[in-house]
């Protein structure tokens, strides 16, 4: 599932792929310090960092979906207010009081 520049993806999905890879990146970084002591320390951090990604990648990516959900659920409240004006509007305009 690698990403590449040509992908046409919402953010929110790019960042959830994303973080899918770093994520994969960090169990590989961490395999591959036990199989190398020497330069262990250095691949643990490698993982350390790759999984506080993913926790940043998918701290974005629910963030971007609540944004999402509000703006639409905003619409939503727009629209239902302008429909309940409208039925205070005649559709022949104003209406006069007859005497």
């Amino acid at each position: 599932m690698p990403v590449s520049p040509d992908d046409c993806v919402f953010p929110a999905e790019l960042a959830r792929r994303l973080a899918a890879q770093a994520e994969l990146l960090a169990l590989s970084a961490a395999m591959e310090a036990s199989r190398f002591p020497l330069i262990g320390p250095e691949l643990l951090e490698l993982a350390d960092q790759a999984r506080d990604l993913v926790r940043l990648g998918t701290s974005l990516a629910e963030r971007r979906d609540g944004f999402s959900r509000a703006v639409a659920q905003a619409g939503q409240v727009i629209d239902e207010g302008l429909a309940g004006w409208q039925a205070f509007d005649p559709p022949d305009g104003p209406s006069r009081l007859s005497h």
